[in-house]
């Protein structure tokens, strides 16, 4: 199953809210959107999944991607963003 895209004005007030563990890339650096809302190895140094995002997927773990999109910064209501 491919990953999920869920875009925010700000991600880190999702963030701030709920449980999860930040992706890894393949070369162990933190992945900038992906984190994991499930149980998966963790690197008790980095707090981040202690697995790159591919071998997870292979693995069965589901990884959201929380991402920023600026252009939401002037929307005001829903009527005013379908608009």
């Amino acid at each position: 199953m491919p990953d999920i895209d869920i875009d925010f004005l700000n991600r880190s007030t999702v963030l701030d809210i709920i449980k999860h563990i930040p992706a890894t890339l393949e070369d162990g650096r933190k992945h900038n959107t992906g984190v994991y809302c499930q149980e998966i190895p963790t690197n008790p140094l980095t707090g981040q999944a202690s697995i790159d995002y591919k071998t997870a997927e292979d693995r069965g773990y589901f990884k959201i991607d929380l991402l920023n999109v600026s252009a939401y910064q002037g929307v005001r209501d829903e009527a005013h963003l379908l608009k």
